[in-house]
C-alpha cells in the first residue's frame, strides 16, 4: 500500500503554523519507530525498535539472522496508551521504555527473504501475551541480492585523479551524473521499472542507489502503473556511502621514513586543498569523502609526495613507491565543525608495519564549510511571514510561514528609504490567510487592525493567561515587527532567532496594491498521467487514454514586497551590508542555476517554525534541517482534495486555459503537481511555521522550497520525512513552468521589469 502524503495524522506539519482560538494554543506531535497494539486489557502497548548495527543488517538476508543476533542488532522498547484515553493522540505519543535483553524472550523469528522482512514474536516478562514486531527496510531482499551479484566487484571509484580534477572543475553535475557505476545502476533500475514486477519492497533496492523512482519507466502508462509501487518517504532516499573512520585512539603521523631509507613520505597538502575547492559534492568534510570514493584506488599513490635526503621532492610515480604499499584511505571528520583529517594507511614492505599518514583541514585553513554555514546562508535571506485576521473581532487567527528574498526589483518610483524585493513562499501560506474573495462568505476573514487587536487583548486578558503560554500579548510584537532581534541560530529548538523584518500585514499597510497582486507569479503546470477519483473528475480531461490535469502548479508563489532599509539594517544585517554596493547583485540567489537536482547531494533547509517550547519567551525562531541524499519524485499523480491549493486571485484568473471549462465552484482551485524532493530529517525537524523555507544543496545552490513534513516514524522509519517542491521538474509528464528560474526570467522580460540578478538592465 502506498504511504500517502496527506494532511492528516501522519503529517508532522504542512509547515504552516495556524492558531485559531481565544486562548491561542499550539499543538505538538511526537512519534517513535514502529508500533503494534497489544492484547492487554487496560492499555495499548506499542513495541518500538532501533537498529544499532546498520552496517551488518544492510548486508544480511532475514533468514540469516539468529535470535542471538536479533538481540544484538535491534534494541526494543515499549510505550503505553491507556484505553480510557479518548483523545486522538497516536499510540506512540507516550514515553518509550527500553526493554532489557534479559526481560524478553524471542519465541519465534519468521523471515521473508523475498521481501526483506523479519517478524519476531516476543514474550515480555512483565506483560501477558505474545507481541509481534516487524523489522522492515533494514535487511536485504531477494531483488537486492540479485542486483549485488550483477554488480559484484564493481564500485563507484571509476575516475582517474586527472579526470576528477578536470571534469569536476568544468562540469560538476556531469561528473556526478555520468559516473559509470551509477549509470549501470540506473540502467538496471530502468529495466526494473519497465518490467511488470515492481513492488514497494523491491523498489527500495533501486531508490536507495539511484535516488529516483517510478518516473524512470519509458511509457506514460507504465509510469502511472509504477506510481503506487514506490514509497516516497525517507527510507527510500539515496544512500550516501559512509566514510571509513579511523578510531581516535590510533596514532597518526605527518610524515614517515621507512627503516633504512633516505625517503620521506607525506601527503600532498596542496592537492587536497585543490580537491576540496572543486568538489562537485559540496564543501563539507563528508562531501569530500564522497568525492574521494569516486577515484580509483590505483590512483591513491598520487596523494603522496616523496622527499629524498636532500629535501628534494622526487617526481612521483607508482614505481617510486617501492618501499610502501597503500592500504586504504580513512578519515576523522565532523560536518558540525567543518573539520577533516585525511588519512592514508600505508604498509612498510620491509617491516610489515602499518602507518597512518595524515593531514588536517578545517574552515580556517581550507575551503571546507560546516553545517552552520549553510543554515546561515539561508538565514541571511529569510523572513518570518505572519498574519493576524479575524471574522468578527471575537477570535484571532494567527498564521505564520517563512519567506526568502529571491531578487530586488529596480524601481526608481519608490521611496529611496525602501527596497522592492521579490519574496518566495508557499502558496498555501497565503491561501490559509482566508482573505481572498474566492472564499465563501462564512469562511472569509479580514485583517485584525492594530488598534482592534489591542482592544481584543485587553478584553480577553484573563482568558488568554494559561499554563502553556505565559504572555499572549507578545504576539502583537510579531505582527508589527517590534520584537527584539536575536541573532543566534542553530539546528535545535533552543535557538530563539527572532522575528521577521516585515510581515505581510505591514506590507499591506504600506502598499495595498502590492498586497492585492499576491498572484504576481504562480507556476502553471500541466500534468499528464494522473490518477483521480470521481469527485474530482471535473478537473481531468482524458485523451488517448491518458488523464490530464491542466490546472496544476507547485506550492510556490513569488510576491513583491517593500522593505524599509532601516528594518533591513536591524534584522537582516548581511543583506544591508551589500545594499547599493557593487556586490549587491551577487548576493541575490534567484531560483538557482536552472539545473536539475541530483539525489547524491546533501541538502539543507531552514525557516521560522512557531515556538514549540512553551516555557520560552520566543514567538518564532530560526531552525535548520539537514538530509544526507534525497529521492526525486516526478510528481504526486494521485489527485485528491488534499493536493488542492486555493487560488488567491482577486483581479485575474491564473492559468486561464486550464480552468476555462470548469464551473465557478472550481474556478480558483489549483493542484500541487510539482516535482518533489523527499529527504530525511537526520539533523533537525522543521515544524509548523516553516512552510516556504528555502532548500539548498551542499554547493549552496537553491534547489527547492519546503512545504511539508511526513510523520513517517509512525510506520517504522528511522526518521521523519521532509518534502519540498523542486525548482526544476524531473518528470517527462509535466509541461509548462517546469524550470522556474527560466519561467520567472521570462515573466520579468515580458513585463519589462528589471532586477539585480535574474533580469539585469544592460547599459
Amino acid at each position: 500500500m502506498k504511504k500517502k502524503i496527506l494532511r492528516n495524522s501522519k503529517f508532522l506539519s504542512l509547515g504552516l503554523l495556524t492558531i485559531t482560538t481565544s486562548t491561542l494554543v499550539l499543538s505538538s506531535c511526537y512519534s517513535f519507530n514502529s508500533y503494534i497494539n497489544s492484547q492487554k486489557r487496560d492499555a495499548n502497548l506499542t513495541i518500538t525498535y532501533s537498529n544499532v548495527d546498520k552496517e551488518q543488517t544492510n548486508n544480511r538476508i532475514p533468514s540469516s539472522i539468529s535470535k542471538q543476533e536479533f538481540k544484538k542488532f535491534f534494541i526494543l522498547g515499549y510505550s503505553i496508551k491507556d484505553k480510557n484515553d479518548k483523545s486522538n493522540r497516536r499510540v506512540t505519543n507516550g514515553p518509550v521504555h527500553l526493554i532489557d535483553q534479559s526481560d524478553y524472550e524471542i519465541v519465534e523469528l519468521i523471515p521473508d527473504d523475498k521481501y526483506g522482512k523479519l517478524e519476531a514474536k516476543i514474550r515480555i516478562k512483565q506483560f501477558n501475551g505474545i507481541f509481534n514486531v516487524v523489522i522492515q527496510y533494514n535487511l536485504l531482499n531477494q531483488q537486492t541480492v540479485n542486483l549485488n551479484q550483477k554488480l559484484k566487484n564493481k564500485t563507484e571509484a571509476t575516475y582517474t585523479l586527472e579526470q576528477a580534477r578536470t571534469l569536476a572543475l568544468n562540469d560538476p553535475d556531469a561528473y556526478i551524473r555520468n559516473n559509470k557505476y551509477y549509470q549501470e545502476l540506473k540502467a538496471h533500475a530502468i529495466n526494473y521499472f519497465n518490467s511488470n514486477q515492481v513492488n514497494q519492497y523491491w523498489s527500495q533496492t533501486y531508490t536507495n542507489r539511484i535516488g529516483y523512482g517510478s518516473d524512470l519507466a519509458q511509457s506514460n502508462n507504465q509510469r502511472v502503473n509504477d506510481f503506487n509501487k514506490v514509497a516516497y518517504d525517507e527510507q527510500n532516499v539515496f544512500h550516501i556511502q559512509n566514510p571509513k573512520i579511523l578510531d581516535k585512539e590510533i596514532k597518526t603521523v605527518k610524515e614517515y621514513v621507512p627503516k633504512g631509507s633516505n625517503n620521506t613520505y607525506w601527503i600532498d597538502r596542496a592537492l587536497i586543498h585543490e580537491l576540496i575547492k572543486i568538489n562537485p559534492y559540496g564543501y563539507l568534510p563528508t562531501a569530500f569523502a564522497q568525492f574521494i570514493n569516486t577515484i580509483k584506488k590505483e590512483e591513491y599513490y598520487k596523494f603522496i609526495n616523496i622527499t629524498n635526503d636532500k629535501k628534494t621532492i622526487i617526481n612521483n610515480s607508482k614505481d617510486k613507491l617501492n618501499e610502501i604499499e597503500i592500504v586504504e584511505i580513512l578519515y576523522r571528520m565532523t560536518d558540525r565543525h567543518g573539520e577533516l583529517e585525511f588519512i592514508i594507511k600505508i604498509k612498510d614492505l620491509k617491516t610489515n608495519q602499518f602507518v597512518h599518514l595524515s593531514e588536517e583541514f578545517n574552515t580556517t585553513n581550507s575551503s571546507l564549510k560546516r553545517n552552520e554555514d549553510y543554515w546561515k546562508f539561508i538565514y541571511d535571506r529569510s523572513i518570518s511571514i505572519n498574519f493576524l485576521s479575524t471574522k468578527d473581532g471575537k477570535e484571532a487567527h494567527i498564521n505564520s510561514g517563512t519567506g526568502w528574498i529571491v531578487d530586488r526589483i529596480k524601481d526608481d518610483s519608490i521611496d529611496p528609504d525602501y527596497v522592492k524585493v521579490l519574496v518566495a513562499t508557499n502558496l498555501h501560506v497565503l491561501s490559509f490567510s482566508n482573505f481572498t474573495k474566492t472564499k465563501k462568505e462564512d469562511e472569509r476573514t479580514r485583517w485584525f487592525s492594530k488598534e482592534e487587536y489591542e482592544q481584543y487583548l485587553k478584553k480577553n486578558k484573563y482568558q488568554l493567561v494559561s499554563d502553556t503560554y505565559l504572555d499572549k500579548e507578545r504576539y502583537k510584537y510579531v505582527l508589527w515587527s517590534t520584537a527584539a532581534y536575536k541573532p543566534d541560530i542553530s539546528n535545535f529548538y533552543s535557538s530563539l532567532a527572532g522575528v521577521s523584518s516585515a510581515s505581510l500585514a505591514k506590507v499591506y499597510n504600506l502598499n495595498q496594491d502590492t498586497w492585492l497582486d499576491r498572484t504576481w507569479f504562480i507556476p502553471s503546470i500541466q500534468a499528464n498521467g494522473v490518477i483521480s477519483n470521481d469527485n474530482l473528475a471535473t478537473y481531468i480531461k482524458t485523451k488517448n487514454g491518458i488523464k490530464t490535469l491542466a490546472n496544476g502548479t507547485m506550492d510556490l508563489i513569488i510576491v513583491p514586497m517593500l522593505l524599509k532599509k532601516e528594518d533591513i539594517k536591524k534584522r537582516l544585517p548581511a543583506y544591508y551590508d551589500v545594499l547599493d554596493t557593487k556586490n549587491e547583485a551577487d548576493w541575490y540567489i534567484g531560483l538557482g542555476n536552472n539545473k536539475a537536482y541530483l539525489p547524491q547531494l546533501q541538502t539543507f533547509r531552514a525557516g521560522y517554525p512557531g515556538d514549540h517550547r512553551f516555557s520560552s519567551n520566543a514567538l518564532t525562531f530560526f531552525m535548520g534541517s539537514k538530509a544526507y541524499g534525497g529521492l526525486v519524485q516526478g510528481f504526486d499523480r494521485e489527485i485528491t482534495s488534499e493536493t488542492i491549493i486555493d487560488y488567491l486571485g482577486v483581479k485575474k484568473i491564473n492559468n486561464k486555459d486550464g480552468v476555462a471549462d470548469l464551473n465557478n465552484t472550481y474556478l480558483h482551485k489549483m493542484f500541487n503537481v510539482g516535482s518533489r524532493l523527499i529527504s530525511s530529517e537526520e539533523i533537525g525537524q522543521l515544524g509548523a511555521g516553516s512552510s516556504g523555507s528555502l532548500v539548498i544543496d551542499a554547493r549552496f545552490n537553491p534547489i527547492g522550497i519546503h512545504f511539508a513534513s511526513l510523520l513517517s516514524k509512525s510506520y517504522g522509519t528511522e526518521n521523519n520525512t521532509q518534502i519540498a517542491n523542486l525548482f526544476v521538474a524531473q518528470s517527462p509528464d509535466l509541461i509548462g513552468d517546469v524550470n522556474l528560474g527560466v519561467a520567472l526570467r521570462n515573466k520579468l522580460k515580458k513585463d519589462r521589469i528589471y532586477t539585480y540578478k535574474i533580469n539585469p538592465k544592460t547599459e
